[in-house]
């Protein structure tokens, strides 16, 4: 899902991706975010769960993988709402710096 991510990033405008943006051309035309089901990669018939962080920058995005499996933190706050079960991130931006991390030690934001 990251190199699908990357790849809308790039791709101008004209060609439906967001000419250097994780904002992509709506149907009238107006600026959206981009979201999950934009990317070519993304399954919602998967067993485990999958969530985008509310975009706020046209140049950042988190993408959450959220397992079935109970972590060792019960505690822990997941993406989804739930708790407790094991969640990776994979931090998104233009710069080819993105960030695979097991998150849950960390906040969801």
């Amino acid at each position: 899902m990251g190199y699908n991510a990357f790849e809308l990033y790039y791709l101008p405008r004209e060609s439906g991706g967001g000419g250097g943006s994780f904002y992509l051309s709506g149907n009238n035309g107006e600026e959206r975010p981009i979201t999950l089901s934009d990317l070519e990669s993304f399954s919602e018939n998967s067993e485990n769960s999958f969530h985008l962080s509310k975009v706020v920058t046209d140049s950042t995005i988190t993408i959450y993988g959220v397992g079935y499996k109970k972590s060792d933190n019960l505690g822990f706050k997941n993406a989804d709402g739930d708790s407790g079960r094991v969640q990776v991130s994979l931090r998104i931006t233009p710069s080819l710096e993105s960030n695979y991390f097991d998150h849950n030690t960390d906040s969801n934001d």
